[in-house]
């Protein structure tokens, strides 16, 4: 929405860090973004002020969350509140969950407005404009914009909401400036934020940030001040089968939780909160994070290299940082309060509930760190509980973009219909003679002189009069006629149909001799008449010679030209049109004509002919298939914008059905522009088959088609069970490594679909696909550093070593610096890779 200001006098203010100030131009050339949104938010503030209310306290989560949605937009295109492909994100309240608000209550104002343009309200009648170019005014139509809207000035003025995050985004290249305001109000316990890189320029606003940590009865934290123990929090191992009886330590196992960093803190990310809920049975049943550097389980000093001595202790299983343990009671509040809001929501398979355990130690959010999850029963641990620490990631497949299903067949002999204009004429002939009056015809010598017209069908009556026989009359008739055709040929130059009716002029003879002196033959039969007239016909010849004559219609049409040829074309189809506009149900004759002319104006159109644009088509179902024609045809063949021509497909939808062709080609349409932010999100599965189902798709393109089909699948199984339950896609992973076996693949496509595998726990087919290239003589650093990675895992799962002695050898083709990036922190080879004291030893001479 464009929201447009009347000019407001702004203070000139110098900013805390630069030399920037709201009438400083907004340019991408030292763009300070921390500014605009320092501007936005004072003008948020002056509104609450205004209302008795206090300005907002700046949070990170709410930052974070703002941020992320306003570049979510700005890539978009488009305002939303919704990120539809990430479901993680998918609304204001789960973007805020997803940045460890677990105890926020959020909501959500979005604005763009154009810079560098001269812009008015939308609520101004008046429409003064004025022009939007410095920072000031950008903050000033933010503010305004949201002020008159309703429900977001409500947002604004609302008492429930304590602490905000704001953040804007620029698109320099359509020149619209992306802002994103969230609310929230919090429930429990809240810390304050860093506010030392996020809000440079409202330091003024950190005393009321630390003012609601002290009303909100938080402290702050005390990892620092925590001093090593043996076991920390007063936790013993067990040392009785008792103590760890009845555990339900598989549900943390496996697929069921994974861990979820959230900004500062750490969690857990639970699917199914229900059998979660029963993990816990006893008060102190509980969970906790433990964070181990390379320091604290192993020392490189002299003579001493291996395991330090009190973390080796059996008695210990902990070796670094255990971090303060959660219960039961903690535990289901959080569970609980997920259940609750969840409530009458629908719900979604790939959801994840994050169980916030606690803050990430100091020491450890900047450093390579391995997290374990800790299970806890009657405050013994029961488990320590790895997770597998190589990261794949998912892998798209882009087919060659496939044809639509309409197909232009010549048509060369096609002749539109015309309206003719008729020329009748009656020609008098002498007794026994062929030869007439040319003058009578010059009407029609004028008009075929244009050379624009052409006498393409002659119709002739020729009248004798009764004396003589009538095979003598008859070939008298034809002869009469064929010197009129020939007359007007001499002119035209061109041959025309011509139709004769021979007659012995009966008629006009009864009617004239009804009141004249031979009014007795009227009782004769003809054939006593005929032997009256060869006896007496130059008595009645007075009568006679009016007999003797031709009627001649001549129909005269347009010549027809590459030009008016399609105007004929397009006049015939819109006349049948406008007649049948109302029908619900066309003749098929007059389909089949209507296609006819319709391919003809199409195939014409290859050639520059734009007539076919002039054709109307009723918006009912009846006319749907010559609609659907003419999309696809414009698409082709004009410079259609690809969401302009799915609109015009979507209008169709109701009208086509389930018609194979029009399905085919919607999905064909969403496929080959699978990248377009809005119809990428359409690709689907169902889509996919209506391709497949289909004739019109060729046998190279049906195996690329079908390659995308399992890959959208395994995708959206991942997604849908949040990365459990994979044996679901356990046909489309085959069909997809089946595709790519023996073929001749380059580095990047082999990392591509190694680490695709990997994501669905394909660990040895991962490996299987890297081994002959990382173990060449040459290997690439890249692909040798994923296999030894894929390589020690599969260590960890099968219980062997194979990876220690290839790790060594690797060494001299990845250089030390590669090598040594190796080892610990996500997507890295883990501390267990240590229990092999060659390779300890190379990391402490070679890394630390």
């Amino acid at each position: 929405m464009r929201f447009i200001s009347f000019i407001v006098l702004l203070s000139i203010c110098q900013s805390l860090f630069g030399q920037l100030n709201p009438n400083s131009k907004l340019e991408q050339e030292g763009y300070d973004a921390t500014y605009l949104e320092f501007l936005v938010k004072k003008q948020i503030d002056s509104v609450r002020i205004s209302k008795g209310l206090e300005s907002l306290v700046n949070d990170s989560i709410c930052f974070r969350a703002a941020q992320d949605h306003s570049k979510y937009m700005t890539k978009l295109g488009k305002l939303t509140h919704s990120q539809d492909r990430n479901a993680q994100k998918k609304t204001p309240q789960k973007r805020v969950e997803f940045f460890g608000g677990t105890n926020y209550f959020a909501g959500e104002n979005v604005l763009y407005t154009p810079f560098d343009t001269d812009m008015y309200y939308s609520h101004d009648r008046r429409r003064e404009t004025h022009f939007v170019g410095n920072y000031g005014r950008v903050a000033y139509d933010v503010m305004m914009g949201w002020v008159n809207s309703p429900g977001h000035f409500q947002n604004i003025v609302s008492k429930d909401y304590e602490i905000t995050g704001l953040a804007v985004e620029v698109d320099w290249t359509e020149k619209n400036v992306y802002v994103t305001q969230v609310f929230a109000e919090v429930h429990g316990k809240y810390i304050e934020s860093d506010w030392g890189q996020l809000f440079p320029y409202q330091e003024e606003l950190k005393k009321k940030a630390r003012a609601l940590t002290d009303e909100k009865g938080s402290k702050k934290s005390k990892v620092d001040d925590v001093v090593w123990r043996k076991i920390p929090w007063g936790l013993k191992v067990p040392t009785k089968k008792k103590h760890c009886r009845g555990s339900r330590s598989d549900l943390l196992k496996g697929e069921q939780v994974k861990p979820q960093r959230m900004g500062d803190k750490m969690a857990l990310c639970v699917y199914d909160l229900y059998k979660f809920r029963r993990l816990v049975q006893r008060r102190r049943d509980g969970l906790a994070f433990e964070f181990l550097s390379f320091a604290e389980a192993y020392s490189c000093e002299d003579g001493s290299v291996g395991l330090k001595r009190n973390q080796s202790n059996v008695q210990s299983p902990i070796q670094g940082f255990l971090q303060k343990p959660i219960y039961k009671k903690e535990i289901l509040r959080q569970v609980n309060e997920h259940i609750s809001n969840s409530r009458g929501k629908k719900r979604q398979r790939n959801q994840c509930f994050n169980i916030v355990i606690g803050d990430i130690p100091i020491q450890y959010r900047e450093r390579k760190t391995e997290v374990r999850l800790v299970w806890i029963q009657r405050k013994r641990i029961c488990e320590v509980i790895q997770f597998q620490p190589i990261c794949g990631s998912f892998l798209d497949h882009d087919p060659p973009k496939i044809p639509l299903s309409i197909e232009v067949k010549p048509d060369s002999n096609f002749r539109p219909s015309q309206a003719p204009e008729v020329f009748e004429f009656l020609i008098p002939f002498a007794k026994g003679s062929t030869d007439f009056d040319r003058k009578l015809l010059n009407p029609l010598f004028e008009l075929l002189s244009s050379k624009d017209v052409i006498v393409r069908k002659a119709k002739i009556e020729a009248f004798a009069s009764l004396e003589g026989s009538f095979a003598l009359n008859t070939q008298l008739f034809r002869k009469r006629a064929e010197h009129l055709v020939d007359a007007i040929v001499e002119v035209q130059r061109d041959s025309i149909p011509t139709e004769v009716i021979a007659k012995e002029n009966w008629k006009d003879f009864f009617k004239d001799v009804k009141d004249s002196d031979y009014k007795f033959l009227l009782k004769l039969d003809s054939t006593e008449i005929k032997a009256y007239l060869d006896q007496n016909a130059h008595k009645l010849e007075h009568i006679l010679k009016d007999h003797r004559y031709t009627a001649a219609k001549f129909y005269v049409y347009q010549r027809l030209n590459e030009q008016n040829t399609s105007e004929f074309a397009v006049d015939e189809y819109n006349a049948r049109t406008l007649e049948l506009a109302k029908k619900k149900k066309l003749p098929k004759l007059i389909v089949a004509r209507m296609e006819k002319i319709q391919n003809f104006l199409f195939w014409k159109g290859l050639s520059g002919d734009s007539n076919w644009q002039n054709l109307y088509i009723p918006k009912t179902k009846a006319f749907a298939d010559f609609a659907f024609r003419q999309a696809m045809f414009t698409y082709e063949h004009s410079n259609v914008d690809v969401m302009v021509f799915y609109e015009s497909l979507k209008e169709l939808e109701k009208a086509m059905g389930t018609d194979k062709d029009y399905l085919y080609s919607v999905s064909a349409h969403i496929l080959n522009n699978k990248q377009h932010p809005y119809l990428g999100e359409l690709l689907s599965k169902a889509k996919l088959q209506y391709l497949l189902d289909s004739e019109h798709l060729e046998k190279a393109a049906e195996e690329e088609v079908r390659l995308l089909y399992h890959f959208i699948n395994a995708n959206s199984i991942f997604i849908k069970y949040g990365g459990r339950n994979l044996r679901r896609a356990k046909g489309s992973l085959a069909f997809i490594k089946k595709y790519f076996d023996g073929q001749n693949l380059d580095k990047s496509k082999r990392i591509e679909l190694a680490s695709y595998f990997v994501l669905f726990h394909q660990n040895d087919w991962a490996a299987e696909l890297l081994r002959e290239s990382a173990l060449s003589e040459n290997p690439d650093p890249e692909e040798l550093s994923f296999y030894l990675k894929i390589l020690a895992f599969q260590d960890v799962e099968a219980s062997t070593q194979l990876a220690p002695d290839v790790l060594l050898k690797s060494k001299q083709s990845l250089g030390r610096e590669t090598w040594c990036d190796l080892f610990l922190g996500p997507c890295n080879i883990n501390f267990q890779i240590f229990e092999d004291q060659n390779v300890l030893q190379e990391y402490c001479e070679s890394c630390r």
